[in-house]
């Protein structure tokens, strides 16, 4: 379900890749016609969500060092209820914090 945006609302950051559902974009492709739900509104960006998706799916060096060089990204959250990440994860980006099922790595610089 691509309408979940509570990740960046409670952590106030900005996230490479969460709930674009409400998004003007999305809405806008949304019609009586089709009553496509919001829900099912593909991702603008099929190789943003590729790359992302990737450092969860296959951590490695190259996925985690993707996201870093090519998007600014420094630290990945996993919420733990909707898929818990390989172990590998924890060799590309260091474990910094644990609540329930939420788990926040950070990644390394260059």
């Amino acid at each position: 379900d691509n309408r979940h945006f509570w990740v960046a609302a409670y952590t106030e950051r900005r996230v490479l890749v969460e709930g674009w559902g409400y998004t003007a974009r999305s809405l806008a492709q949304v019609t009586d016609v089709n009553r496509q739900s919001p829900a099912f509104v593909p991702f603008r960006d099929r190789t943003r969500l590729a790359a992302n998706d990737a450092a969860f799916v296959t951590p490695s060096a190259r996925t985690i060092g993707h996201l870093r060089d090519r998007y600014g990204v420094r630290w990945l959250f996993v919420d733990e209820t909707v898929n818990v990440p390989p172990r590998a994860l924890g060799r590309f980006a260091r474990f910094r914090y644990r609540s329930g099922s939420c788990a926040v790595y950070q990644i390394p610089t260059r």
